[in-house]
């Protein structure tokens, strides 16, 4: 991301100045964010905010093969739903739609579920750039921020959330083992 060595970023070396800024981005972007999550996750406010923009490009130059895996699992999922079907990426993982349930199967035999999933086509306005059109994917489950529950029962309150795929954190840990994405090829 930063040009140097990995092996050069540790205490008393010059480039480790830099470990802040990739640890930050590399948590914030692996799972596709943004500025906004550069400036969540930058606790110690140790990066200069008028610097998300450019470690946000940074991080998505150096990481070409994540932000493919993203988007194969995106097409993967919208098309398993809207087909109602089984739908293969490499490496074990597939997106399968079973009785109103999205499952994300992955290599390990685990599966996330997804229940509701709808496809709905949304405008979206990125910074910078001219709006567009695009299938989107949400399912009924709890926000994970707000995380809503129901003060008078034990169970939670579910509402329409949007799946994005930089969440699908399982997925991305999974490729973990293929260095960080590197050599994810043909998704």
């Amino acid at each position: 991301m930063f040009g140097v060595p990995l092996e050069t970023i540790v205490k008393g070396h010059d480039n480790y100045k830099y470990r802040p800024f990739g640890k930050v981005a590399e948590l914030a972007c692996g799972f596709q964010g943004g500025a906004g999550a550069l400036e969540a996750m930058d606790s110690k406010r140790g990066i200069d905010p008028e610097e998300y923009p450019r470690l946000v490009r940074q991080w998505c130059d150096a990481n070409p093969n994540i932000r493919k895996l993203w988007y194969a699992a995106e097409e993967a999922a919208v098309r398993a739903v809207t087909q109602k079907t089984t739908v293969k990426l490499k490496h074990g993982v597939q997106y399968r739609y079973a009785g109103g349930i999205l499952f994300a199967d992955l290599p390990s035999g685990r599966s996330l579920a997804y229940v509701q999933p709808q496809v709905q086509i949304e405008t979206i306005r990125p910074p910078g750039k001219d709006p567009f059109e695009k299938e989107c994917l949400s399912f009924w489950g709890m926000d994970q921020v707000k995380k809503h529950s129901c003060p008078f029962r034990s169970q939670s309150i579910h509402e329409k959330v949007d799946l994005y795929f930089g969440c699908l954190k399982s997925l991305l840990l999974v490729k973990a083992r293929f260095k960080r994405g590197r050599e994810i090829r043909g998704f």
